[in-house]
């Protein structure tokens, strides 16, 4: 009961604090990030620009997309309907709604990476596709009955 406790106070800590307590140091120091990065400081702001370096200036914010991203493709998806063709469509929804944020805003500094990842996640959404089909083609799957 213990360790039950300890996990989901873990999780919680994990899966919703990481992410919203970054948003939140990043969102505090929006405009002085870029201002830091130039003078080449080594304060606390310099020690989180892993997060922040490779974006635009205006999408400051975006590693904690990808945080999210990863935290859903990884922990909802797991839980929800696990070996069912709804749980792969999910993980589709998720890819292709990333994938769709990524090329219109197109955050990160350098074109090149932009798109990287672009393709990198129209591909994750094509794997994700081919798997709901090879869920859906099943000789037991109720939509594919003739009787």
């Amino acid at each position: 009961m213990v360790f039950c406790c300890l996990g989901c106070f873990f999780l919680v800590i994990y899966v919703l604090a990481f992410p919203a307590g970054l948003f939140a140091i990043l969102y505090r120091n929006r405009h002085v990030l870029q201002e830091y990065k130039e003078a080449g400081d080594k304060s606390f702001v310099h020690l989180i620009s892993n997060f922040y370096d490779q974006y635009e200036p205006e999408y400051y914010w975006f590693e904690c997309l990808v945080i999210l991203r990863k935290l859903l493709l990884t922990g909802l998806v797991a839980l929800v309907a696990p070996g069912t063709p709804f749980q792969v469509a999910l993980a589709l929804l998720i890819c292709v709604s990333y994938t769709c944020l990524v090329l219109k805003t197109t955050p990160f500094a350098e074109d090149s990476d932009d798109v990287i990842s672009f393709v990198t996640e129209v591909q994750l959404s094509i794997t994700m596709f081919c798997g709901f089909a090879l869920s859906m083609d099943t000789l037991d799957n109720p939509l594919f009955r003739t009787e």
